[in-house]
Order: structure tokens, then C-alpha cells, then sequence
């Protein structure tokens, strides 16, 4: 099986891009497409605002301006958004596991502080049986659409993710 993720080239398309954008559950988030390997990303409002933190991404060029983001979470949740920057879009499809989905706030904190990095791993034991996951799939329009940073956390791409 071959691995056909985005190349370099490909990735400088959407490299640097950050936006906001809101779930029709009124869930707010900022995402940030760093580097080839690594998303960062903000929750804004919902059950899990507050919680900062960057993953391992997958990205796919679908098409010019559509991609698709990937990654597993420390917590078990598994994340694949399709981003569409000239509808300026986001269709998410995420299971969540049991104690991600019930336990939110054991979910915030920083991934390079030790403590939450175990906690968040405790909650990836919880419902570990499929059927025990929470999906959700839910459709986004961003509300802002830009480069850079901003003022989400600076982090290296050589640091631990799960």
C-alpha cells in the first residue's frame, strides 16, 4: 500500500493558512496548517474551548484549493476534514473516543506538559470497543480566512505528538 499524502510542492499551496470557522453546533475552531507534518489548532467555543493543540497531519490535495487534513489524536479521536478555501468550507467527520467525548474537560491542557499528555492518553482507554466512539459529522463556513500564525503556540516538528 503506498502512502499518497501531499508533496512539498503541493503543500506550499495551503502552507501557512489559518482560518476560523463555526460547526452548524455553534462549535467555534482555528486551525492552522503549519508544515507538511504538522497542524495547530485552537477550540474556541463548545464543550471543548479552550483546548490548544497540534497533531501529526495528513494532508491530500483533492483539487486547486481543496484538501484534506487527517490525524489521530492522543485522546483516540481520529479527525479527516475536507477544506475547501475558495467556498471557504469545512466538512469534518471525527469519532471521538468514549472518554474524549464524556470527560471534555480532562481534554484541555498542553501537550508538551507531561500531566496532560497522560491524562489525555487515559482518555484514549476509555471506550475503546468501535462501538463505544462518538461520531460526528458537521459542516463549517469560515469566518476568517488568513496567514501566519497568529497567536497560536509556535511549535517545533520535531516534537512528540502522541
Amino acid at each position: 500500500m503506498s502512502h499518497e499524502g501531499a508533496t512539498s510542492e503541493e503543500f506550499k499551496q495551503i502552507e501557512g493558512k489559518r482560518f476560523k470557522y463555526t460547526y452548524g453546533l455553534g462549535w467555534t475552531y482555528e486551525m492552522y496548517f503549519r508544515s507538511l507534518t504538522r497542524c495547530v489548532y485552537r477550540i474556541l467555543s463548545g464543550p471543548l474551548a479552550g483546548r490548544v493543540n497540534f497533531q501529526h497531519a495528513h494532508y491530500q490535495k483533492i483539487r486547486d484549493n481543496v484538501w484534506q487534513c487527517s490525524w489521530l489524536e492522543e485522546t483516540g479521536t481520529v479527525v479527516s476534514m475536507v477544506v475547501d478555501f475558495d467556498q471557504q468550507t469545512v466538512k469534518t467527520f471525527a469519532t471521538f473516543s468514549r472518554g474524549h467525548w464524556d470527560l471534555p474537560d480532562q481534554a484541555k491542557g498542553w501537550k508538551r506538559n507531561p500531566e496532560d499528555m497522560a491524562r489525555w492518553r487515559t482518555l484514549a482507554q476509555k471506550g475503546k470497543d468501535q462501538a463505544d466512539k462518538h461520531v460526528l459529522v458537521e459542516h463549517a463556513k469560515m469566518s476568517e480566512l488568513t496567514s501566519g500564525q497568529g497567536d497560536l503556540p509556535d511549535i517545533d516538528d520535531s516534537w512528540e505528538t502522541m
